[in-house]
């Protein structure tokens, strides 16, 4: 009856997924570990952690953390997508 009762619960549970997709920015400002990284409408702050980048770069960033620097042409392909 215990198992019965647990397996109706387990088959109503409803799962989300969520995911988090990165637009690539082009950083416009870098002071002390964070860099503002502007992307189209808007402008947001971002640490840079072990990643060796300079105003002028375009990135990938999560979670409020440049994870990838990607070239001029990566960047713009990317953008393609989203706008």
């Amino acid at each position: 009856m215990i198992l019965h009762k647990a397996y109706i619960f387990c088959t109503k549970l409803i799962i989300i997924w969520y995911m988090c997709l990165a637009i690539p920015g082009k950083i416009t400002h870098i002071s002390k570990g964070q860099a503002t990284v502007s992307y189209p409408g808007q402008s947001r702050p971002a640490l840079i952690g072990d990643q060796k980048v300079k105003v002028g770069d375009y990135v990938l960033v999560q979670m409020g953390i440049i994870i990838q620097k990607l070239s001029a042409n990566q960047a713009k392909s990317r953008l393609q997508g989203f706008l």
